[in-house]
């Protein structure tokens, strides 16, 4: 999956949070994430 961002957000830090939504509506705990680190993978 590809994370597009708004432009809005480029001149926040660079960690963030992440939370994840399925069809059925059940949610990931929020998780916080580098966006600037290469290579950066996120699983759920």
């Amino acid at each position: 999956m590809k994370l597009v961002w708004d432009t809005t957000t480029n001149s926040q830090s660079c960690e963030q949070y992440v939370k994840a939504v399925w069809e059925d509506k059940s949610e990931a705990e929020p998780a916080k994430f580098d966006f600037c680190e290469k290579d950066l993978a996120i699983e759920f």
